[in-house]
């Protein structure tokens, strides 16, 4: 970033070894979006809900503990495909971060676990993530001045 002043992710790949602790399944899965969902999901079903979105990995079932229990989760997106328009974001500029700073309007990736039992997790799951993106970088800078 030393020699521009913008940057706009292009692409996000996301890839999830996932290692279940509890005794009965989870359900999990990647959800793209606008908002960030921490806090709107409560429950079961609004977990759900939400994986059931277009922009998502759909629901994916996960044994208890001693089964199936592990599972990995690769998934990949480019981001103006969020919002439905390239043109839109690619010239939108709210959606660029200006140096090491995230962008004004950020788009999130949410990764939900639930019981799909509707049970409390009191073990919980074990998650390793591996991000990587495309991105560009714009607004070259005259560091001769």
């Amino acid at each position: 970033m030393q020699f521009y002043a913008y940057y706009r992710v292009l692409q996000v790949n996301v890839k999830i070894d996932i290692c279940n602790l509890e005794v009965f399944p989870l359900m999990y899965g990647l959800v793209y979006s606008q908002s960030n969902l921490v806090g709107t999901i409560s429950t079961r079903d609004d977990a759900v809900n939400a994986l059931e979105n277009n922009h998502s990995t759909k629901i994916r079932l996960l044994s208890g503990k001693g089964g199936m229990d592990r599972a990995k989760l690769t998934s990949s997106i480019m981001l103006h495909k969020i919002l439905g328009d390239k043109k839109q974001y690619l010239a939108e500029s709210n959606y660029s971060g200006n140096g090491l700073a995230t962008p004004t309007v950020p788009l999130w990736m949410n990764f939900i676990v639930a019981s799909s039992t509707g049970a409390s997790l009191a073990l919980g799951y074990s998650t390793t993530t591996v991000l990587t993106m495309s991105a560009e970088f714009f607004g070259l800078l005259n560091l001769r001045s």
